[in-house]
Formats: C-alpha cells, sequence, structure tokens
C-alpha cells in the first residue's frame, strides 16, 4: 500500500523487491530491464531503482555489454547457508538419476512455492536430442507446464478453483495457450490418466510428463518431470514413464516424511 505521498509503504517495498529479484532469477542468460518491467507489472523507473538497490546489497549484478541483470554473488551466499536447512534436493538426487536413467531424456524435480511452481535440480539423461528450454529456476503459475498442471490435478476442486482464479491474469497475459477453461479440463484428464502432459503448450515441440508428489498429510508439494522433444513423449512412451514417475514420486513423499525439508516448510498460498 502506498503512502499520501504515493510512495510504497515498507512491506510493499519488500514485496517488489522480492519480484524483482525473482524475475531476474528466471532469467539465465540475464535479465533486460524491459523483461523485469513487463514480469512484474511494475513502471520502469520503480523497477530501475529497486535494481539499484539490489545491486548496492551485491544480490543482483548488471553486465557492462549487454546491460543485462543477474543474481550477484550475495544471493550464492545465501542460497549456499539455505541449503544446509533444506536437504531436499539430496533427497531427490536419486529418484532423478533412475529417471534420466530410465528414460534417458531430461528429468527434473519441481516445488510449489506460494501460487508458483519452481523448477530446482535437473539431471540428464544420455539421448543424444533435448530440449534445453526448460531449466533450473524457472518458475511458472500453478496449473501452466506438465508440473503445474499434475500439482493442480492433485489438489482437491475448491483449492483448483482458487488457484485458477489467482492466477488468470498472469496466465492471460504471459501463456495465451493456457485458459480457465483448458486448466479445468487439464486436470479432469490428469486425474484420469494418473499423470499430467504438456504438449508443447509453453514452447512448440517441448513436451512434459510429470507426477505430483504428496507430504505425509497428501498435499501436493511439488512434482516430478520427465522434459523431451515431442517425438520422445507420444502416448505408448508417455504410459511407461508415467509407471516409473509414480513409483519415484511415492518414493521419493516417502523420504520427505523422513526428513525436515523444503517441500514440508511451504504453506499453501504462502
Amino acid at each position: 500500500m502506498a503512502d499520501s505521498n504515493g510512495k510504497a509503504s515498507g512491506s510493499q517495498s519488500i514485496e517488489r523487491a522480492a519480484a524483482v529479484l525473482r524475475t531476474v532469477a528466471t532469467f539465465g542468460a540475464g535479465a533486460r530491464l524491459a523483461d523485469v518491467v513487463a514480469k512484474t507489472n511494475l513502471t520502469k523507473p520503480t523497477v530501475h531503482r529497486i535494481l539499484a538497490g539490489l545491486m548496492r546489497e551485491g544480490l543482483i549484478e548488471q553486465e557492462t555489454t549487454r546491460k543485462c541483470y543477474f543474481l550477484g554473488p550475495e544471493t550464492f551466499i545465501l542460497g549456499t547457508i539455505a541449503a544446509a536447512r533444506y536437504d531436499v534436493q539430496d533427497l531427490a538426487l536419486p529418484a532423478l538419476t533412475r529417471l534420466a536413467e530410465i528414460s534417458q531424456d531430461t528429468a527434473f524435480l519441481s516445488v510449489v512455492r506460494g501460487l508458483d511452481v519452481v523448477y530446482v535440480q535437473r539431471e540428464e539423461g544420455a539421448f543424444p536430442i533435448r530440449t534445453h528450454v526448460l531449466k533450473v529456476g524457472d518458475r511458472h503459475p500453478l496449473g501452466v507446464s506438465s508440473a503445474g498442471q499434475a500439482i493442480l490435478a492433485a489438489m482437491d476442486d475448491e483449492a483448483v478453483e482458487r488457484v485458477i482464479a489467482a492466477n488468470a491474469k498472469r496466465i492471460a497475459e504471459f501463456y495465451p495457450r493456457y485458459s480457465p477453461v483448458r486448466l479445468r479440463k487439464m486436470v479432469t484428464q490428469a486425474r484420469s490418466m494418473g499423470y499430467a502432459l504438456n504438449a508443447g503448450l509453453i514452447w512448440p515441440g517441448s513436451w512434459g510428463i510429470s507426477v505430483a508428489i504428496q507430504d505425509a498429510g497428501g498435499r501436493p508439494v511439488g512434482a516430478l518431470n520427465i522434459a523431451a522433444v515431442e517425438s520422445r513423449l507420444q502416448p505408448d512412451r508417455q504410459k511407461k514413464l508415467a509407471v516409473a514417475l509414480k513409483r519415484e514420486a511415492k518414493w521419493l513423499s516417502e523420504q520427505l516424511g523422513k526428513s525436515s525439508n523444503l517441500l514440508q516448510r511451504r504453506k499453501q498460498g504462502g
């Protein structure tokens, strides 16, 4: 909320800075000022001011040649410290390794953060033709991508409608091939098949298949995903990979119940 002078309150300033930092993190090759403005829906002067502040604190760096922004060294330090507390990547590595070996494609772990799904870990298979558009750090609204679809489908109907309504504006603006009607159909389809499929809806030719990971209470907290080129995810192969994904998701859910981790620390909508 802004004060009478039009300035952002302390809490709003923090929220805006966090949004800018997360947005820069999604652009592995560097984020332009225009990219951050578009993704955050903040004004150009506001984004520029926030970026300047984050740069002073070492949380953001700017490349001198292209003027693109990257995460700074302070984020690496903070992430290293946080990693000691959140051990989900160590827990998930065996499952991802097995999926990459079985599929020969790329396996991902994603987690739920608020109304988003974030890809946090990747293991490469040996198949020489890969889809490289999906990467660690990518963040999409729940319902978008096969991981987001799988997680949404694992929620109850009331939660599904809340998430669709909350994400509707962002999805309409940045993911035109999705819609509330299509998302509801995908939820029904994923529940029926036992897995979610993204048939190139974000990037043409780049497909994904996912199964949700659930905590001890049965709540979806993340997903395991296999990403591949379209020819590698046709119906017969989908079913075979779905069996492996379900097996590893069940195994990982069991491991999560034995350890404090990032997935268990989340709160719905937070």
